[in-house]
């Protein structure tokens, strides 16, 4: 089984629901930062929110990788600040068994992200890792400096679609 290092982030902006989610993809476990950063992928996304964008930049990071790896199950840790990603797992039974109804009997804003984000931890080995974001420079990790990368770019990229809108 293939193992890959996924780190995503998002930076949206609030008042125009445009967001930029980023992804970088490692092969096995990151030994170092050196080059990293020009393999960050980035995408923008409308009309959403920072918890729907850290969802819907995780699902287009998986997609676009099992897509390239069709039919083989493959063992992902993915690396996230988002704490609504870390607790979908401790979720999920509740969820499926109120059919991702509210209590006031409608359906969830995000109901069709946390049915696709089961799927593909049904079919592939994921582990989630909850990295702190913005920790200062001194007390980060190798992890931290990665994921720090990806969290610079997203940011930079909206700020650049910003002027440019």
């Amino acid at each position: 089984m293939q193992t890959y290092s996924l780190f995503t982030d998002g930076s949206v902006n609030n008042q125009t629901k445009i967001g930029v989610g980023g992804y970088l993809l490692v092969d096995g476990t990151p030994s170092h930062t050196s080059g990293l950063a020009d393999t960050i992928e980035t995408k923008q996304f409308k009309q959403t929110s920072s918890t729907k964008l850290e969802l819907q930049t995780l699902l287009w990071a998986l997609d676009r990788l099992t897509k390239s790896k069709t039919d083989i199950p493959i063992n992902v840790t993915v690396y996230t600040d988002s704490q609504a990603i870390i607790g979908l797992p401790s979720r999920r039974s509740a969820l499926e068994e109120k059919g991702y109804l509210t209590a006031k009997h409608s359906l969830l804003k995000h109901h069709e992200l946390y049915k696709k984000f089961y799927q593909l931890t049904d079919t592939h080995d994921i582990h989630l890792v909850k990295l702190k974001g913005h920790k200062p420079t001194t007390q980060r990790t190798l992890l931290d400096d990665i994921f720090h990368l990806v969290d610079q770019h997203v940011r930079h990229q909206l700020r650049q679609q910003q002027i440019t809108s």
